[in-house]
């Protein structure tokens, strides 16, 4: 007997009831079918539509040689076929560059930095003559074993460096003479209050000489617009004939005089100047250890 379909009750429609094929196409809506609803393995080429299959539904790794067709070839790149153009921003990884490709010609100037060197990567034969400047040595870094015999000259000795310690040997009785390079005067007459009396430890010599010198050459150059005068430097008020007396003997001309002075530990001389000299020079030109 033949049921009529508003006989059946909303649910109550079971899968024994439903006749073999009875579910045909138009029976289906639209997007009714879920992947759930589809055995494995049951989709056959026929049932994929033309062109239906994109990029994204092919599972990485899927498509093998024997996928392809006779029509499609596999050739290898050329060689030199890749050109730059070819290869995107940031592709070229360190794994893709063979050991010792990086030349020196591939680099940018300025490309290698501090953190691209390794430690003690920097070798003699890497620093270029005349490279090593001053600042570029730590302080305290050059010791005695840096150093060649014979290349400390007397014009890399610091004025008043070379103390009565820093010798291998006992001074003679006259002392080693300590020769200083004098390029300007370090006294003038401003330096020097005219009080017309002695001046006493008025000349302080002990920012140039070292402790431990027994005396001091002096090299001084005194004028005068009158005629007679005198300018005497001395060891102390007690020691009275150890001076040096430079006078200039006639008006407007130069008394240009050397002369050795002994000095006691403080190293400091008094002296007596005439008011009437106009121009005073003094150098220490070296002095006795």
């Amino acid at each position: 007997m033949a049921y009529r379909r508003n006989y059946f009750i909303d649910g109550q429609v079971t899968t024994p009831i439903i006749v073999e094929g009875a579910v045909t196409e138009e029976k289906i809506a639209d997007n009714a079918v879920t992947s759930a609803k589809i055995k494995d393995e049951t989709i056959t080429g026929a049932d994929i539509g033309a062109g239906q299959v994109q990029t994204e539904d092919i599972a990485d790794g899927a498509v093998t040689q024997a996928k392809l067709g006779p029509d499609v070839s596999v050739v290898p790149l050329a060689d030199n076929s890749v050109t730059t153009p070819k290869i995107a921003d940031n592709a070229v990884i360190a794994q893709k560059i063979a050991n010792g490709q990086v030349t020196s010609d591939k680099l940018p100037s300025g490309a290698v930095t501090s953190i691209k060197i390794a430690d003690g990567a920097v070798t003699n034969s890497k620093i270029g003559t005349n490279a090593v400047t001053a600042s570029k040595i730590a302080a305290n870094a050059v010791g005695s074993s840096e150093i060649q015999n014979n290349a400390v000259t007397t014009d890399k000795i610091l004025n008043g460096a070379v103390t009565p310690a820093k010798l291998s040997f006992t001074p003679t009785a006259a002392g080693i003479y300590v020769p200083r390079l004098v390029t300007t005067y370090d006294f003038l007459l401003a330096g020097f209050p005219i009080s017309g009396a002695w001046q006493v430890d008025g000349l302080d010599l002990s920012g140039i000489v070292p402790a431990g010198a027994r005396a001091v050459h002096l090299g001084i150059v005194a004028i005068s617009p009158v005629g007679p005068s005198f300018f005497v430097l001395r060891r102390d008020g007690v020691n009275l004939t150890n001076t040096i007396n430079c006078s200039p003997v006639l008006a407007g001309v130069p008394m240009d005089k050397t002369d050795i002075l002994a000095i006691d530990s403080d190293r400091l001389v008094d002296y007596y100047i005439a008011a009437d000299i106009t121009t005073l020079q003094l150098a220490v030109l070296g002095w006795f250890i």
